[in-house]
C-alpha cells in the first residue's frame, strides 16, 4: 500500500510514493503531537508559529499526510517540552 504525498526535496512538488511503514510512521508521530498537545493546552496554530510551519503543514503532519524532516520534528519536540528521541523514533529517523 502506498500513500502519495509532496516531496519538498524535488523539484516542482513532484509527488513522491510512501511505503506503509513511512505511513505508520508518520502517523505514530501524529498520534504523539496530538496527545501532547492536549496535555500542554497548546492548539495546532500556535505550535505552528513556534515551529515555524504553516498551520496547514503542522495539521499535514499530524494526519499523517506529510513527512516532516528531522529539523521540524526536533522542533516540534522542544516547542511542545517532549523527548526528542521519541519524537525521531516515532518519524522512522531512528
Amino acid at each position: 500500500m502506498y500513500h502519495r504525498s509532496l516531496d519538498k526535496s524535488t523539484p516542482f512538488g513532484i509527488v513522491k510514493e510512501n511505503s506503509l511503514h513511512e505511513r505508520n510512521s508518520m502517523t505514530h508521530l501524529g498520534n504523539l503531537i496530538r496527545e501532547s498537545l492536549r496535555r500542554n493546552r497548546l492548539s495546532q496554530n500556535e505550535l505552528a508559529r513556534r515551529v515555524g510551519v504553516a498551520s496547514s503543514t503542522l495539521t499535514r503532519m499530524v494526519r499523517g499526510e506529510q513527512q516532516p524532516n528531522h529539523e521540524i520534528v526536533v522542533k516540534i519536540a522542544e516547542a511542545l517540552g517532549e523527548d526528542i528521541g521519541a519524537f525521531t523514533q516515532a518519524a522512522g529517523f531512528t
